[in-house]
């Protein structure tokens, strides 16, 4: 009797689980993308056009970077080429929005499996934010006064949602060698979608390093991994070198307006970095009083 009580609770925590969750929700996403055709337009849809045009040059076998300029890395053009060819007549925001799912479903998956096993309820939280995030292409600031779906940034939504499973990792995953793959797999993810979101990642790793969080093993298979990844993908015709090569053009045809823009991002986000600013201060005020 106790064994078929004990079996009846681990059916019913398993359906439950986050994991579950997660695997209904990819499963039912094709069935969606081949039922909604048609969805509120939004007011700034270029991004997708830049979508649709890599990926009709990739079924011609040109090569992101290598063949063509690319504004940002190649992964979210080859995701989207695979989309496409897979579901031709399905809505292209939604398709080039879900199609990420394929790189951040897995890494998600591997994040739940280590935090439900000391927390669902913190499983939970960091799997329903995601869903919200990844499935709605909504932008956060409105460009016009009617809603709707918004194909402007798609690179940068894709970048943010990257960084959430990255420090999702980085907070709550306590297996090294879990956290070691996971924070390796999305740096190349990173590195190939939008390169300022790697830099980003960058400075999260390296403070996540210095706080102990991440060991120096792990930080060492992580840069092997990594290494090994560029390499890999770089032996495919120099994507690599031709995708810094686009990189540094970008930068030398901004370099006379970057101050401007950053300045002009910071006093847009200025709510958010007044805060990080104060946090930091008390930090430093905190550590040096205790060092004294």
């Amino acid at each position: 009797m106790s064994a078929i009580v004990e079996h009846d609770i681990r059916t019913r925590s398993l359906l439950l689980s986050p994991m579950t969750v997660l695997i209904c929700t990819v499963l039912v996403l094709p069935l969606l993308l081949l039922t909604i055709q048609t969805v509120p337009i939004g007011s700034m849809y270029w991004d997708l056009y830049i979508h649709f045009d890599a990926a009709n040059r990739i079924f011609d076998g040109q090569v992101p970077s290598v063949d063509f300029f690319a504004p940002v890395g190649p992964y979210g053009y080859w995701l989207f080429a695979a989309a496409i060819s897979i579901f031709p007549d399905a809505q292209p925001l939604l398709l080039v929005e879900w199609s990420l799912f394929a790189v951040s479903a897995p890494l998600k998956a591997l994040v739940l499996y280590d935090v439900d096993k000391d927390s669902r309820p913190v499983a939970f939280g960091l799997l329903l934010p995601f869903l919200h995030f990844a499935i709605l292409p909504f932008n956060v600031r409105e460009y016009y006064i009617l809603a709707g779906t918004d194909g402007f940034g798609i690179y940068n939504r894709q970048a943010a949602i990257l960084l959430y499973i990255l420090v999702a990792s980085l907070v709550f995953v306590r297996s090294q060698r879990t956290l070691a793959a996971l924070v390796a797999s999305s740096l190349l993810a990173l590195f190939f979608t939008k390169i300022s979101g790697f830099a980003v990642a960058g400075l999260i790793c390296a403070f996540a390093f210095t706080a102990g969080r991440l060991r120096l093993l792990s930080a060492a298979v992580i840069g092997v991994i990594f290494l090994a990844g560029l390499s890999a993908v770089e032996l495919y015709g120099g994507v690599v070198s031709a995708y810094l090569g686009d990189i540094r053009s970008l930068l030398d045809f901004n370099s006379g307006s970057i101050l401007r823009q950053l300045a002009s991002k910071a006093v847009q986000n200025f709510k958010v970095i007044l805060p990080i600013i104060i946090l930091i201060a008390l930090y430093l005020i905190f550590d040096w009083r205790q060092w004294l």
